[in-house]
C-alpha cells in the first residue's frame, strides 16, 4: 500500500505488501515507522538536510551533527548559525516554505522518480491516506493521480473530511491511531480465518 498523509503510520500487515510513503511531513516519522529511505518521498523536503540560504550552490549537507540550542520563550536560535562550507553564508533546512523559490529540490526529485518507477510496476495500488484534508491539497493530488489506475483503491482516514468520490473507495471517519488499530484487527481476523481454512 501507499501510506500518505500528514501522519504516516504503519500497520503490522505492512510486511505482506510492498509499501512506499510519499510523506508530506518530515521523514523521521516514516523512518520510525520502519520505512527504508528509498521508500520515502519527501515532497516538501527534509529538516535532516541543509542547503545554502543564498543559494550559492546546489549542494546539500546532512544535519545529523547539528545540535541546535533554542530559547523557546523568545523563539530564538542561540549560538552560531550553521554556515555554508562554500560561501560562508547561512545554511537553512532543505524544506519547502510558502512562496519559496530557492529550495533545492534535487533529493525530492530523485525520490519522486523512484516512486514513479515503483508505481509503474503496481497492478492494483492501494492508497491509505491519513489525515490529509483539502486545505493543503498536495496529498490529495497525489492520491488522485494514483487513483487514475483502474484497479486502484483508496482508504481515506480523516475524522472530519473523509468523503470519497468513487463507490469502491473507503472513507473512515476516525483519527489515525483508532482507524489503523481497527484495520489491523480486521487484517488479523481475516488472516486467522484464512489459516483456519
Amino acid at each position: 500500500p501507499l501510506l500518505t498523509g500528514s501522519t504516516p503510520w504503519l500497520i503490522e500487515a505492512r510486511p505482506i505488501f510492498p509499501a512506499r510513503s510519499p510523506s508530506r511531513r518530515y521523514r523521521d516519522r516514516t523512518q520510525k515507522a520502519g520505512f527504508d529511505d528509498d521508500a520515502i518521498e519527501e515532497c516538501h523536503g527534509s529538516i535532516h538536510w541543509l542547503q545554502c540560504a543564498g543559494p550559492c550552490c546546489r549542494e546539500l549537507w546532512s544535519a545529523a551533527d547539528l545540535r541546535p540550542s533554542v530559547d523557546e520563550q523568545r523563539c530564538q536560535w542561540l549560538g552560531e548559525l550553521p554556515r555554508c562550507p562554500r560561501c560562508g553564508g547561512v545554511l537553512r533546512p532543505n524544506i519547502l516554505m510558502f512562496g519559496d523559490a530557492d529550495r533545492n529540490a534535487q533529493r525530492t526529485c530523485a525520490q519522486h522518480e523512484r516512486l514513479r518507477r515503483w508505481l509503474s510496476t503496481c497492478q492494483a495500488p492501494l492508497v491509505v491516506e491519513i489525515g490529509a484534508g483539502p486545505d493543503i491539497p498536495s496529498v490529495r493530488y497525489f492520491s488522485s493521480a494514483v487513483l487514475a489506475h483502474e484497479k486502484s483503491l483508496l482508504i481515506r482516514i480523516n475524522p472530519r473530511e473523509a468523503a470519497v468520490h468513487r463507490a469502491q473507495d473507503v472513507p473512515i471517519h476516525l483519527g489515525a491511531l483508532e482507524a489503523l488499530q481497527a484495520i489491523d484487527q480486521c487484517v488479523h481476523a481475516v488472516a486467522a480465518r484464512t489459516e483456519a481454512l
